[in-house]
């Protein structure tokens, strides 16, 4: 059964595929602002989400306050700063890091927190 994350970031719709192909069991969906995000997680189920530490309508930890009836899957926060790695994280990230956007770190390290396998170090082509 394939594994399933919710991809928010700023280029979802160019990595999505590209992380999906990068880590085997991987489906992704894509969405570049929060409000597509919420709108995503409502009546749906994801096993994490990955997203960029700010995104358009703001931070992507504030996903973490959505009415309770919404179940928010575990949150991978990729930061640019360690200072946004630390405020992710005291926000409530299930991880964060600091990253380049690289989709190859991006697929290790989903792979890593769902126990998978895949995230080789190389990535398709750009």
């Amino acid at each position: 059964m394939p594994h399933t994350i919710l991809l928010l970031a700023p280029d979802a719709d160019r990595v999505a595929p590209l992380l999906a192909r990068t880590v085997e069991g991987l489906e992704v969906t894509a969405c570049t602002s929060l409000e597509a995000a919420r709108a995503h997680l409502v009546g749906t189920s994801f096993d994490a989400v990955v997203a960029s530490a700010r995104v358009d309508g703001g931070l992507a930890v504030s996903l973490l306050e959505l009415d309770r009836a919404v179940t928010v899957p575990p949150l991978i926060v990729r930061a640019e700063t360690e200072g946004e790695r630390e405020d992710a994280e005291g926000a409530g990230a299930a991880l964060a890091f600091v990253a380049e956007p690289d989709v190859r770190v991006m697929g290790a390290v989903a792979a890593w927190h769902l126990g998978l396998g895949g995230g080789g170090p190389s990535a398709p082509d750009e």
